[in-house]
């Protein structure tokens, strides 16, 4: 409970600092963040009809399974036990496949929330040094650390999502 009240001040205190410390060359930065937001926010959307599809496909494989279980021996003695087996099968098969495709969409994901902050970085210094202003070590270092301690909050934030 405390990361939930904690991850948003530290996110704004962060997001605070930044912008007094590299001012507008910043900006960028958050639109960054704010466009992956909102990409997650869409893919999630995007994903809910393939939860239902596997819903759907789980729920009928499990009574598949189970109907199996019960009548095996009536299938056994008729030999239906292939037909069924078959079944079952191919429905497990279609429910690994759409496993298959959320976790790739997962991956990238991750790959996104993982990468961000340092996307963010280089977007920050890049931006800061193209408008001529000048970066020395003391400045450099407080905008790296703050850029690393924004790590948690983004952290928290994607899993939050998931």
């Amino acid at each position: 409970m405390s990361s939930f009240i904690k991850t948003p001040i530290i996110l704004c205190f962060i997001l605070f600092r930044l912008t007094v410390t590299m001012g507008i060359a910043f900006i960028p930065s958050v639109l960054l963040m704010v466009l992956c937001l909102k990409l997650d926010r869409y893919m999630h959307k995007f994903l809910d009809h393939i939860y239902k599809d596997r819903h759907k496909i789980n729920e009928k494989l499990g009574n598949s399974t189970h109907d199996t279980f019960n009548n095996i021996k009536a299938l056994k003695f008729y030999a239906w036990d292939e037909h069924f087996e078959e079944d079952i099968l191919k429905k497990k098969a279609e429910s690994l496949e759409l496993n298959k495709h959320i976790e790739k969409y997962y991956l990238g994901f991750t790959l996104m929330w993982c990468f961000l902050p340092s996307m963010m970085s280089s977007t920050g210094f890049t931006i800061y040094m193209g408008m001529g202003y000048y970066l020395d070590l003391p400045m450099a270092m407080e905008i790296m650390a703050l850029m690393e301690h924004i790590r948690g909050p983004i952290h928290h934030i994607s899993h939050l999502r998931n």
